[in-house]
């Protein structure tokens, strides 16, 4: 049940993305408000909305609290009495936190105890205030650079690219797998080439338009890469405990709006993007771009990806592919008819991302499959010969 919740979530993000794609493409070309660190820097910062949680969740309140009375112990005690000193042999960072928070000096500690109780393998909010602050440069990195590749390529072909991520989380996965889950597997190679073989397919029924340069080309590339690396280290980072991925979110966001602005100025002064207020208009896209196609799409996501597997999330970019193409078909902006190479490839990226769902539930489904279909071939031997004999026969 909850595979297939993160396979439907994972529906979901797709349609965002590429509805998002189309209206950044639009706002680059017809609204000519070509600003992709103006565009990722705004979507970025808007995940530290979510810091609005702490009005209403008192868990958050609660380890805030327990945070904030620990480091400020730790600085005013001298060495021999830093509480993370003493209690290093004696228990772990929540067991510190419970022995503080049962001092009854805080009203929702209680209430912190209770949850933790509840949830014994979440992260704790130091270690999510951590993990997110490691994330700002890889996630801003990959999606700055999308957002140019967007400049030069259409929302399909960008599409297509993208799915290139399989290659590389399946790559670091194995190399660094953060859980079982994670380690490579014949079938799962078999899952990614068949998926890429798919990318070949609708990527020469999309042949007939020229506007791709070799920079769009290697920047979606490049992006795809700093993709599959952000997913997996994420799962590495977090293992088999969960994250509160919209407190990781809500610092990530906050992490971005105060260290990346600088990079505003880097590209204004370098003429690489000179700074431009957006018209109304504009601002208005723009916003719909950051609250639903970046802010609620990754905690959609990322929520998806721990709950499935990073390798399938890779592949569902595939399955976007023609959910593109038929975007632009219905925009105008692809006039040709679909062939049938588009719908070969088509059918190779759905395939290829059911079996990898499937092998997410259960590992063995393939050789169960392969047992069943063997059990009710036809033998081509005699049927006695199939029989074995019985002591007893005379």
């Amino acid at each position: 049940m909850q595979l297939a919740f993160g396979l439907f979530l994972l529906l979901i993000v797709v349609s965002i993305w590429v509805a998002s794609a189309e209206l950044t493409e639009y706002i680059f070309s017809d609204e000519n408000f070509s600003k992709p660190y103006f565009l990722t820097y705004l979507s970025a910062s808007c995940f530290s909305l979510y810091l609005g949680g702490f009005a209403f969740k008192p868990r958050w309140r609660a380890d805030l609290y327990a945070l904030l009375r620990r480091n400020t112990a730790k600085h005013t005690a001298g060495p021999e009495q830093d509480p993370l000193l003493v209690n290093a042999g004696n228990g772990n960072e929540h067991e510190i936190e419970h022995e503080e928070e049962s001092s009854g000096a805080h009203p929702e500690a209680e209430s912190q105890r209770v949850s933790r109780e509840a949830a014994p393998d979440m992260l704790s909010m130091r270690e999510t205030v951590i993990v997110a602050l490691k994330f700002v440069a890889l996630w801003f990195s990959a999606n700055y650079i999308y957002n140019v590749s967007l400049v030069y390529t259409s929302v399909a072909s960008n599409t297509i690219l993208s799915a290139t991520s399989s290659f590389f989380t399946l790559i670091f996965g194995a190399l660094f797998p953060g859980t079982i889950d994670d380690r490579f597997s014949f079938p799962k190679l078999v899952c990614v080439l068949l998926s890429i073989g798919g990318v070949v397919m609708v990527s020469l029924s999309d042949s007939e338009r020229g506007g791709d340069t070799a920079a769009g080309d290697g920047e979606a590339v490049a992006s795809a890469m700093l993709y599959g690396v952000y997913l997996v280290f994420l799962r590495r980072q977090t293992g088999s405990r969960n994250i509160d991925m919209m407190l990781f979110l809500a610092f990530f966001g906050l992490f971005t709006l105060l260290l990346v602005w600088p990079g505003l100025l880097v590209v204004h002064f370098a003429g690489i993007e000179p700074f431009e207020w957006p018209s109304g208009r504009t601002w208005l896209f723009l916003l719909t771009i950051a609250l639903i196609g970046t802010v609620l799409s990754e905690l959609l996501w990322l929520h998806a990806t721990l709950i499935t597997t990073p390798v399938i999330s890779t592949v569902a970019v595939s399955v976007s592919i023609p959910v593109a193409i038929i975007a632009d078909h219905v925009l105008g902006m692809r006039q040709s008819a679909l062939t049938w190479m588009y719908f070969i490839g088509t059918a190779m990226l759905f395939l290829s991302f059911l079996v990898l769902a499937a092998l997410a539930h259960n590992p063995l489904v393939l050789h169960q499959l392969w047992a069943r279909l063997s059990s009710r071939a036809p033998s081509s031997t005699a049927p006695t010969s199939t029989l074995a004999p019985t002591p007893s026969s005379p």
